[in-house]
């Protein structure tokens, strides 16, 4: 089983600022039901009614200004040593439950999931394209080591790419 953490980035010209949130953590029920994913933090700077979005989705809120102390205090909320970093506002593909599950089965550790390519160029090369998600070690969230999302790539060299993309919500 994994854990999930769910990253808000406050966008201040947003009309519905909890939508990414809330259309992330409903791609993630899924994964719930099927037992791949054990608990869910969703984690982010104060807002109004990010907390509100948490209790109705059943998961934790984790209440942080900088990038570094969400994956911090996200990660320390949760209970398996495996979490599924994902962006609020991915939306990955229905078959990526089956995919980590087979991830989980084949005990493979550190995959990433990358956006649906944007561009030209990241339609002639998918591996340009952006990552939306990623599973690493909570210990590596918990330490502080990592400071933004982008690290995590850097430091845990996931083993796999998934096949299954995520879409941006916009």
């Amino acid at each position: 089983m994994l854990s999930a953490l769910v990253l808000y980035r406050a966008d201040p010209r947003a009309r519905a600022p909890a939508e990414p949130a809330v259309r992330t953590l409903a791609a993630l029920v899924p994964a719930a039901m099927e037992g791949v994913l054990r608990d869910v933090a969703l984690a982010g700077p104060a807002a109004a009614g990010f907390e509100a979005v948490a209790d109705h989705a059943g998961c934790l809120w984790v209440e942080a200004d900088d990038e570094k102390a969400q994956l911090a205090r996200g990660a320390a909320a949760l209970r398996e040593p495996s979490v599924f970093v994902i962006v609020a506002g991915a939306i990955p593909e229905p078959g990526f439950v089956q995919e980590l599950d087979d991830i989980l089965r084949d005990g493979v550790f550190g995959a990433a999931l990358r956006y649906v390519p944007a561009s030209f160029m990241q339609r002639l090369a998918p591996s340009l394209a952006p990552v939306a998600a990623q599973i690493v070690a909570r210990d590596l969230l918990v330490t502080g080591r990592a400071t933004r999302f982008a690290d995590l790539q850097r430091l845990s060299r996931p083993a796999r790419l998934m096949a299954a993309r995520a879409r941006a919500f916009k």
